[in-house]
């Protein structure tokens, strides 16, 4: 009987892994078939979601932190300004002109090009844009705004006229405008000031307090 004892205690230890349908378990315990729980006690505690969750990776059961699957699932954040803090000089030659971002504050996915001034979407996805800009100088014109184009198209603007009275200007010379919009990869975002003050140049607030723009995949 000492003999047996021994011997189921030295087997525990040899053969500390198990497998059903397979005689060669390649883990502490291989299935290889289906797996079926009958009873999952229910979890009434939702924050422990944002710990860990269970995956399949090859047919393994993984945990991985909630977290990462944000970070690699939503990757697209970008805020953007410009590079000088002086008057940014725009051209509105036939009536619009983009507006030259070349400043990130970040872009964690590089997916705007401080060169061209526009943005190229890597994912497809529903996208938040929001864009602020200061006029530095304040002309008076039936039109003048900014607006947010899609593949050169205008999705979104905001636009009217400057006034003054008395050579007091009354209109604020702040713009913004915001949107949500479905983009595909390779999908392009711009911005541009247009005005009725064709063939003019205006000139923006550099200060990224004032000009900006953000952009940011929600789902």
């Amino acid at each position: 009987m000492r003999y047996i004892f021994i011997f189921l205690a030295l087997s525990s230890t040899l053969y500390s892994q198990v497998g059903i349908n397979t005689s060669n378990p390649l883990a502490t315990l291989d299935v290889n078939g289906s797996l079926m729980v009958r009873s999952i006690p229910l979890e009434n505690d939702a924050s422990n979601a944002k710990n860990s969750i269970l995956i399949t990776n090859n047919n393994e059961i993984k945990q991985i932190p909630l977290l990462e699957i944000y970070k690699e699932e939503f990757k697209t954040a970008v805020k953007g300004s410009f590079d000088s803090a002086s008057a940014i000089s725009i051209s509105l030659l036939g009536g619009s002109g983009i507006v030259p971002f070349d400043n990130e504050d970040f872009d964690i996915n590089d997916e705007f090009d401080t060169t061209t001034h526009k943005f190229t979407a890597k994912q497809d996805g529903i996208y938040r844009i929001y864009v602020q800009v200061k006029q530095n100088n304040l002309h008076i014109s039936t039109n003048y705004g900014v607006r947010i184009l899609k593949n050169n198209t205008v999705i979104q603007k905001n636009s009217f006229a400057n006034l003054s009275v008395a050579l007091v200007n009354i209109t604020t010379p702040v713009r913004t405008v915001q949107t949500l919009v479905e983009l595909n990869e390779n999908d392009e975002i711009k911005f541009e000031i247009e005005s009725s003050l064709v063939s003019v140049a205006t000139n923006l607030v550099g200060s990224s307090a004032n000009s900006f723009f953000t952009i940011e995949r929600i789902r």
